[in-house]
């Protein structure tokens, strides 16, 4: 039986709302701390997102220097230099490591491709902050694609890509009922917020189930099967075209959703394309291009064992959690290939 297999049929057993309590009490609180990227050029991350879409550093560029986190959990010597952006609103930050001393190979995951996250940034005004992105020549998700001018009613948004391709939605909501599970964030014109109000991250997962299975029954994040009016709880539609060709699905494909909150005031929504195209995207944490999720947990060992017993793959060598610049920490993939760096909270950052 397969690791998601096993836990599926543990979470089937007890039941959904009994897995989702006892998660929530063996672990008191598990919280996302980062969306992460591995990125080639620090440098011009930082342009990007803080010169061209205005977000405010959280920290200042580290020199290079050995990486003793990379080397504790994923067994690889490299040097590196990272940032922290800070998001509006949000607890998380973005979290950009440049490596250095390792083969490297530049990845990009397809539309459909489970183990893939994806970033939303909130705006307050489309036009403004479209033109922006326009002015930059940042290139939109579909190959040849123009970014709107960013004028309507309703909800406006583009997909673009960042320097690494990866995907980011830039997304004017069109009311208080468009934050869905989080209120309306506060909107001043301090920094940070020329242009994004708020964030958002988004999965690409092998299943809905998957999903529910790692992060509501695991990990106990607050997710429900479905998205609003779009999908409805576990069940699989056919995608509409216009959506299809929003994200590149191959039009005829099914999908699903899971939806809800990662934090008491941060959205995450999972989404399953079941595109034939679609393969497993699993690239190195070291590989430009390649995302990583990182959350804290005020028990990492009791944390630890139940994603062992639950079939969880640990990458961190030895299987168990290490410590590195005073963090006590384990990386581990969920049920649909993500790195995910789980942190002892009150440590030190890793």
């Amino acid at each position: 039986m397969s690791a998601f297999a096993t836990a599926q049929a543990a979470a089937t057993s007890a039941g959904p709302a009994a897995a989702a309590a006892d998660a929530s009490t063996t672990t008191v609180v598990n919280a996302p701390v980062a969306y992460r990227e591995t990125v080639a050029d620090l440098d011009a991350t930082i342009r990007f997102y803080h010169g061209v879409l205005g977000l405010e550093l959280a920290s200042r560029p580290s020199r290079w220097s050995p990486d003793p986190t990379q080397s504790a959990l994923g067994g690889t010597r490299v040097r590196s230099r990272t940032v922290d952006i800070a998001v509006p609103n949000e607890t998380f930050v973005l979290r950009f490591t440049q490596y250095r001393g390792v083969l490297q190979t530049p990845q990009q995951a397809g539309p459909a491709d489970p183990g893939q996250m994806q970033l939303t940034l909130s705006v307050k005004n489309a036009q403004a902050a479209f033109a922006a992105l326009r002015a930059a020549h940042t290139p939109t998700l579909r190959e040849g694609g123009s970014i709107p001018d960013g004028t309507g009613t309703g909800t406006i948004t583009t997909w673009v890509r960042d320097p690494d391709r990866m995907p980011v939605e830039v997304v004017q909501r069109s009311g208080p009922d468009d934050w869905f599970t989080v209120d309306p964030p506060a909107v001043t014109d301090g920094p940070g917020m020329r242009y994004v109000i708020r964030g958002q991250i988004d999965f690409v997962a092998k299943s809905d189930t998957a999903s529910l299975a790692f992060y509501r029954d695991l990990l106990g994040f607050d997710i429900d099967p479905g998205f609003s009016w779009l999908v409805g709880p576990y069940e699989h539609p056919v995608m509409a075209d216009f959506l299809a060709d929003m994200f590149g699905i191959t039009h005829g494909s099914t999908w699903a959703a899971a939806t809800g909150n990662c934090a008491p005031e941060v959205r995450c929504e999972f989404f399953e394309y079941d595109d034939l195209a679609r393969t497993d995207f699993r690239p190195a944490r070291t590989d430009p291009g390649a995302p990583s999720y990182e959350i804290s947990t005020t028990d990492l060992p009791r944390l630890v064992a139940r994603l062992k017993a639950a079939g969880v793959t640990i990458v961190t060598p030895h299987g168990h959690a290490s410590v590195a610049r005073g963090t006590q920490s384990v990386l581990v993939r969920d049920f649909s290939g993500l790195l995910v760096q789980i942190d002892q909270a009150g440590s030190p950052r890793g």
